[in-house]
């Protein structure tokens, strides 16, 4: 409707729409088991979540090895939980991917993290 071409999997992928719809359009696409459409229509709707995850992934390769100041004080990084903020005063790892390596810490926490990092980066700077 907005005159953007889509992949099947994309329309797929929107609201309301399923493998029945498609059929009504298109009638010549074969039946399956109900199964297999089902199949399909869940990958279409994580299909944008897939490509995201895929683009945090690399955005992760490139940031993993920065360093974590020595200094750091996680109990003032709000958002981490007390657990995490306990393992990582123990372990003190030098990297944001050691971080991440250390048992319960999540990329969210990681993100915390980083985004600390950066802030001290540019307060430094400015």
């Amino acid at each position: 409707m907005d005159g953007v071409k889509r992949s099947a999997l994309e329309v797929i992928g929107q609201r309301n729409v399923n493998m029945a719809k498609i059929r009504q359009i298109f009638p010549t696409i074969p039946m399956y088991e109900s199964s297999f459409d089902k199949q399909v229509e869940i990958d279409a709707h994580y299909l944008g979540y897939l490509g995201r995850q895929s683009h945090d992934i690399e955005s992760f390769k490139k940031d993993e090895s920065i360093t974590i100041p020595k200094n750091i004080n996680y109990d003032s990084l709000s958002g981490l939980s007390n657990e995490i903020k306990s393992k990582l005063k123990k372990i003190k790892p030098s990297t944001l991917g050691q971080a991440l390596r250390i048992d319960g810490v999540t990329p969210a926490a990681a993100i915390i993290i980083l985004s600390y990092i950066k802030k001290s980066k540019i307060r430094a700077t400015a």
